[in-house]
């Protein structure tokens, strides 16, 4: 994946809100929607774009898949279901797998090889690393589009390797990508970021 690869928030609650349609026999109200992904702002302006764009309608609160929307909410939903499936043999039932695989369903990144091979490497979460520790994003259990979003720009994200610089009981400084970026992440976001120790 380019290291300048920019990724938008906007973007990402386009993509939720069409797996959510299709998850949802391809209808909801836009109250509902804006409950499971969780941003008001980004929900409505999503699904202003996506009406515009042909991929839904919508009668007052109430907004459905087009044919061409389900379509392309299908590839989104295929790409989440494998990396539930291939989280859940990883991880098995120590997190929720769906959570997870919000966030891999925005990345264009092969789920497979991923999630290959790590049946033997030692799981852990990014705020039980210390300082020096080396190790792989696999998952974030982090839903929300907009902080996907400034996760995925600052360089930590699924496949990414990254090194924990320092610790501090509230932030977990980490260096990030091929520019080696530093990132400060607040220790809540740091126990919600799966990793394979190298």
């Amino acid at each position: 994946m380019p290291e300048d690869e920019h990724f938008s928030a906007e973007a990402m609650a386009k993509e939720d809100v069409l797996r959510y349609l299709l998850e949802n026999k391809g209808r909801s109200t836009i109250k509902e929607a804006i409950k499971d992904i969780g941003e008001k702002d980004l929900v409505e302006k999503a699904v202003a774009e996506l009406e515009s764009e042909g991929l839904v309608r919508r009668k007052n609160d109430v907004i459905e898949l087009t044919n061409k929307g389900t379509e392309r909410a299908q590839r989104i939903y295929e790409h989440h279901r494998l990396a539930e499936t291939l989280l859940e043999k990883v991880l098995g039932k120590k997190i929720s797998v769906h959570e997870a695989a919000h966030a891999l369903e925005h990345l264009d990144i092969d789920i497979k090889g991923l999630i290959k091979g790590l049946e033997a490497k030692k799981v852990s979460l990014l705020s039980e690393l210390g300082p020096g520790s080396y190790a792989r994003v696999i998952a974030i259990l982090v839903p929300r589009p907009s902080m996907l979003a400034r996760l995925y720009g600052v360089g930590v994200l699924p496949g990414r390797r990254i090194r924990v610089v320092s610790k501090t009981k509230d932030l977990v400084i980490v260096e990030a990508g091929l520019g080696a970026h530093l990132a400060a992440i607040d220790s809540d976001i740091a126990r919600k970021i799966i990793v394979i120790v190298e």
